[in-house]
């Protein structure tokens, strides 16, 4: 289980930058990249992680619609996202996103002017979580650790819990950092 926090302590600027922007990170790899695109595009319904019941408000043996892409920037991964929607969500315009395919999540959420964003959490994932396994699987090294966020987007009483875990190679592309979104 990881030890998520909705604070960062001893982080180095060029990753705080990425990790408390509040803007879409989409647009925002969109902006750096001449060419993006979202890969591995995964959807299923699926068993939640352990330390993400509690935060989707979903019980530990209850399932719920799980999608998972990597954002890749000329085919180099630079984020694996993880999305999970409780099946309670999965109505109205949020049905729509079981389809989304290649098309990246975030762009739906930050259009949409009901949605609302909940507070950013962080967290170092280790070798041993699943989501850090997932992640690495495109890499051709493995770091000791990966730097990842979660939020919850709402619209009305219903939620979405993004995970978004940053491969090493963005905090060292000056092409990536300190862009303007």
């Amino acid at each position: 289980m990881a030890n998520w926090s909705k604070h960062l302590i001893g982080v180095p600027a060029g990753v705080r930058s990425w990790l408390t922007d509040r803007a879409s990170l989409t647009q925002k790899l969109r902006t750096g990249c001449v060419n993006f695109s979202v890969q591995g595009v995964r959807q299923r319904v699926g068993h939640l992680l352990a330390d993400e019941s509690a935060i989707a408000g979903v019980s530990a043996t209850r399932t719920a619609w799980v999608r998972e892409v990597t954002l890749t920037c000329a085919d180099r991964p630079l984020v694996y996202a993880h999305s999970i929607l409780p099946h309670g969500s999965l109505v109205g315009a949020w049905k729509l996103l079981m389809v989304l395919g290649a098309r990246p999540l975030g762009a739906s959420l930050f259009t949409d002017a009901r949605v609302r964003r909940a507070q950013l959490e962080y967290c170092r994932l280790r070798a041993r979580h699943p989501l850090y396994q997932r992640a690495v699987a495109r890499l051709e090294y493995f770091p000791e650790f990966l730097w990842a966020r979660r939020s919850q987007f709402w619209c009305g009483n219903r939620r979405i819990v993004v995970t978004e875990i940053y491969m090493p190679e963005i905090f060292s592309q000056q092409r990536y950092v300190n862009k303007d979104h």
